[in-house]
């Protein structure tokens, strides 16, 4: 297959589907204009690879198609596309609901047995003859199949991906049995396999027979979101709690390990906070953050996307900014002069080595730039990123003077610096940390001081330092490690209960629990956009994968033990119950 004939077969629908998905965590649903995007999205991938004299590699390819969907999928998740949901459709609906749904309306019937001819034409008329059968099925027909099921189920607001996806998965296994047995039986009767021809006229008349089925399946079903108890996953992490965590509720089946059911629980996100806030003390938080499947979770969440609007704080941004550069330490500035493409997933990967040839030797500088304590340090860690900005030529897109190419350094100097500044990302990964813990005035979460931090990051994250500002002629990429603290609050009517020695007893009655300890990696991407400014497009917040939780937990229990008793810890990290009251 050319990389044309790939890109439309294979990675359109698919596409398409990223898209409905992407559309419906926004709370909108695939249009037309939308539609349009990834198409040209995808023709665009086309028209990169086929340039003149660019040797496209199948990974090459791949990064390209990743790349370009990254940004589609920000731009989606911002909530620039698609249109609003008009209604939830209830999956309980009555008899007389169901008559008036347009997919079982009688006056409807003659549409959708026109538009499932159209279908069928299309779908055979994409099938190669390059491939096998076999192949087609798993490189055509899968997708194409994927794609319908989610055109189906465009007005569902609520639907689980993998029950969808298993349930593509198993229709297709079938109807790939009944073409084995249907060649078997030919070749038996004629003496030899069927050819492309009577593949594509087989699947014909198959699609006429199985796809209005497939469709009505697909419409009937509701794909929820199955839920557990929090007690069967919890059980493998408390084991000195026996009488809470083998304790099974009436519905659940009390004749199988409660092991087994944790196996079979859905590993999503959401079970994953739905665990961690289940806790019921420190040491149960502790563990269930080292364990393997919520670290996971935690770690590969949430994907890049465009970060949130914020309202803008006046002239005082300028002046917060310096003040927080000046707190710093420093960050480490590194430059190439060749582009870099963004990281890429491990699907990409599996045969990167067929581009090593095409490999250019791509030396990384790398220095350290100071910028507090004094005015005249950050002065000078502006001047140095702005240098680099000239040098790597990364403003010189859309700015075709000098003097609008250095205006443009300047500019994009300052943006650098500002959404890398310890105030403007910590209140997104507040947001973050607030998700799975809890959010105020039972959970107070508290940013380690950068000193107190620096030697721990050094020691265990690849960045080697806090923030990493990465310069290339494509774009700028910083990398941000901050460490947050969580105190969990009980108040007067949850105090009586409270056994843990851990518990702080404040002046006032009321005490708190030092609860966790979490180190989040902050990714920001920014490029040159086309009125000719350095702008942020994407941003990704995940727990930071290399700073294990065995080693968080430790350093976090040294800090508390090296307070000073005299100390009012209490006055520093907790938040009264009546700072919140209307």
């Amino acid at each position: 297959m050319t990389i044309a004939e790939s890109v439309r077969a294979c990675a359109m629908p698919h596409a398409k589907v990223l898209a409905h998905r992407a559309l419906r965590d926004g709370e909108r649903r695939m249009d037309a204009a939308t539609m349009r995007d990834v198409e040209k999205t995808c023709e665009g991938v086309i028209a990169w690879a086929c340039e003149d004299g660019r040797a496209a590699t199948i990974a090459s390819v791949l990064e390209e198609i990743e790349s370009r969907l990254w940004d589609l999928e920000g731009t989606l998740a911002a909530g620039w596309r698609g249109t609003a949901f008009e209604e939830v459709r209830r999956s309980d609906a009555s008899e007389r609901e169901r008559a008036e749904d347009v997919f079982h309306s009688v006056r409807e019937t003659q549409y959708r047995s026109a538009h499932a001819g159209a279908l069928i034409e299309e779908w055979t008329g994409k099938l190669l003859s390059k491939l096998e059968p076999e192949e087609n099925f798993r490189s055509v027909i899968k997708p194409m199949l994927l794609l319908w099921a989610y055109e189906i189920l465009i007005d569902r607001q609520v639907v689980n991906d993998e029950a969808v996806e298993r349930m593509v998965n198993g229709t297709l296994a079938k109807w790939q049995e009944t073409w084995r047995e249907h060649a078997t039986q030919q070749k038996r009767e004629t003496g030899r396999a069927p050819t492309h021809d009577a593949f594509v006229q087989f699947m014909k008349t198959f699609l006429a027979q199985r796809l209005p089925a497939f469709a009505n399946s697909i419409n009937e079903s509701s794909f929820k979101f199955t839920r557990q108890h929090d007690t069967s996953m919890e059980a493998e992490f408390k084991a000195d709690d026996d009488a809470d965590t083998t304790h099974t509720s009436d519905t659940e089946d009390t004749s199988r390990p409660i092991a087994g059911k944790y196996r079979e629980v859905h590993r999503t996100i959401e079970k994953a906070v739905q665990a961690v806030r289940a806790a019921k003390n420190a040491r149960d938080v502790q563990a269930l953050l080292g364990t393997t499947w919520v670290r996971e979770m935690l770690v590969d969440a949430p994907k890049f996307v465009l970060p949130p609007v914020r309202p803008a704080i006046g002239a005082d941004n300028g002046a917060q900014m310096v003040k927080d550069w000046q707190r710093e330490e420093g960050f480490v500035l590194r430059t190439s002069k060749h582009a870099r493409s963004p990281p890429s997933t491990p699907s990409a990967t599996a045969s990167i080595t067929e581009g090593l040839e095409n490999l250019q030797v791509d030396p990384l500088e790398e220095v350290f730039v100071s910028t507090g304590p004094f005015r005249v340090h950050f002065m000078q860690a502006c001047a140095d990123v702005e240098r680099a900005l000239m040098a790597c030529k990364t403003c010189e897109k859309h700015n075709p003077r000098p003097d609008e190419v250095r205006e443009a350094c300047v500019k994009g100097t300052a943006r650098i610096l500002l959404v890398s500044s310890r105030t403007l990302r910590s209140g997104d990964c507040l947001d973050f940390v607030h998700n799975l813990f809890g959010s105020p005035p039972g959970y107070t979460v508290n940013l380690v001081d950068p000193a107190k931090a620096r030697k721990l990051i050094r020691e265990h994250s690849t960045l080697g330092s806090p923030i990493v500002i990465e310069i290339n002629p494509v774009a700028v990429t910083v990398r941000c490690v901050d460490i947050f603290t969580v105190t969990k609050h009980y108040f007067a009517q949850e105090a009586k209960s409270i056994r843990h020695t851990s518990v702080v007893i404040a002046n006032d009655g009321e005490t708190f629990e030092p609860w966790a300890c979490v180190a989040l990696e902050t990714t920001q991407t920014l490029r040159v956009v086309d009125d000719g400014s350095l702008k942020l497009i994407k941003q990704r917040i995940a727990v930071d994968k290399m700073i294990s939780q065995y080693v968080l937990n430790k350093w976090h229990a040294s800090m508390d033990s090296c307070a000073s008793p005299e100390r009012s810890t209490a006055s520093e990290v907790r938040v009264s119950s009546r700072a919140f009251a209307p």
